[in-house]
């Protein structure tokens, strides 16, 4: 075992709870400290005497419902110190964890036992220097540790605290309560209701809260966010009328207009949710989710150029944002500019090595074009192969782009056997129109001659 370091001036020994003993043995020069449940005041206590001691350790225990932290935690401190742990379970009971650490002479160490000898919420509010709260909180979270410890912090900067043990009591409360709560601070995870389980629940009792509250200044934050929750519940008709009362209320808002577009877009209002983006992008022209959301939709509806505008701006603002670089890409590739095409597509392949799309464009795009050199032709076989490997060679078009590569290169043969294997694949899924052009170029490489994608406009343009 190496060498203990040194015990620091001051250790925190917690209590436990439900009458469990503290477990502190002093065996020779050796301290033993059985970490059994602790109750809520120890985690208070190893939050705020930290800061009152002198100490440069700090063993704290676990609660109940914590238990899965806590052999990692009590091995990482063990470890530190060079000592062992051993752990006693019974089913359905609790764990007893007993950590054994090399002091060596602790005379003179001071140790604390009990919670009311470390320090009093008193000397922990002037010591923490708290911020001044004042209103009325909510608090929702099923861990009863996360209540105890979030609520001691609130209450002691001057807040009124009302605590709920899951989402559907913190309805309850939020719905019965004489004045509505300034904050509600909710967990993402509980049982019985939360936002991530039950979202269309959730959604309707955030609707019946909001239906009751007061006009106030940040209403509109509100809205937006019932509009959020609505949109990734898949009701995007509903989050769109959410929006639009967010935006009567804050019509400069850049972010709720771009949100707006987006639920428009899903509605099938594509021609809105252009409309939309656009205006997001007058109130912030460097706002990246709007320039890159305006370019996808104009690609969709065919506008490559107006696309890769906005594409363009986007990686400006991202320079490494790797789905931009890439749609960015693809896009110069379809416009006919190959140069810019390969410097967005090698700089996306090697920020995202493993993500095979950049390799396979950019491979194509070196391999199929009107001038081919040895060295283009090298690094189209080698982004090929390698997006071929990164989806074991079971995709048909990644396939077929290996085989032009291979055909630039020169290498008719592995031209060919690679096509054969394309097309047979994409005959299995029967992709008829990959199939015909698959086809079509195997015969071009079985007659020794490279295929050259068609001129920008043209059917085969792209990979």
């Amino acid at each position: 075992m190496p060498p203990a370091p040194q015990l620091p001036k001051a250790v925190l020994l917690l209590p436990t709870g439900g009458g469990g003993e503290s477990g502190v043995k002093q065996r020779g020069m050796d301290l033993s400290l059985d970490v059994t449940a602790v109750d809520a005041s120890a985690h208070l206590l190893a939050a705020g005497a930290v800061a009152e001691m002198p100490a440069s350790l700090v063993l704290v225990a676990l609660g109940p419902s914590n238990t899965g932290a806590c052999p990692s935690l009590c091995h990482a401190i063990t470890e530190v110190l060079g000592g062992t742990i051993t752990a006693d379970s019974t089913p359905n009971v609790g764990s007893i964890f007993t950590a054994t650490i090399a002091t060596g002479d602790i005379e003179g160490v001071a140790t604390i036992d009990y919670f009311d000898e470390a320090a009093t919420p008193a000397e922990l509010t002037a010591t923490q220097a708290l911020p001044s709260l004042k209103g009325r909180v909510l608090l929702a979270d099923d861990g009863y540790d996360n209540r105890e410890l979030i609520g001691y912090y609130l209450r002691a900067a001057g807040a009124e605290v009302t605590t709920a043990e899951n989402g559907s009591v913190a309805v309850e409360c939020a719905l019965d309560a004489d004045h509505p709560f300034d904050v509600i601070l909710m967990d993402m995870q509980m049982p019985v209701m939360d936002g991530l389980n039950h979202p269309i629940e959730a959604i309707e009792h955030l609707r019946e809260i909001i239906d009751g509250l007061p006009d106030f200044a940040e209403m509109h934050l509100v809205h937006r966010d019932l509009g959020d929750a609505l949109r990734k519940a898949g009701r995007p008709g509903e989050a769109v009328e959410a929006y639009r009362r967010s935006l009567r209320s804050y019509p400069n808002d850049a972010d709720v207009h771009n949100n707006l577009a987006l639920a428009l877009r899903e509605s099938g209002d594509v021609r809105g949710a252009i409309e939309q983006f656009r205006r997001a992008l007058s109130l912030d022209q460097d706002a990246f989710e709007a320039h890159y959301n305006l370019g996808d939709t104009l690609a969709y509806q065919g506008d490559p150029a107006g696309a890769a505008t906005h594409f363009g701006k986007a990686v400006s603002l991202k320079p490494d944002d790797v789905n931009s670089l890439y749609r960015f890409g693809e896009l110069l590739l379809r416009l006919g500019r190959d140069h810019e095409a390969v410097q967005a597509l090698s700089r996306a392949a090697a920020l995202a090595p493993d993500w095979p799309l950049p390799h396979n464009a950019l491979a194509w795009t070196l391999a199929t074009g009107s001038k081919i050199d040895p060295e283009s032709a090298a690094m189209a076989v080698a982004h090929a192969r390698r997006a071929c490997e990164l989806t074991r060679r079971e995709n048909f078009s990644l396939l077929d782009t290996l085989a032009a590569a291979y055909a630039a290169s020169g290498d008719y043969e592995q031209a060919t056997s690679t096509a054969e294997q394309a097309l047979a694949l994409a005959r299995n899924a029967e992709a008829d129109a990959a199939a015909m052009n698959i086809a079509a170029r195997l015969e071009q490489y079985r007659g020794q001659q490279r295929y050259q994608r068609p001129r920008p406009g043209q059917d085969g343009a792209g990979p």
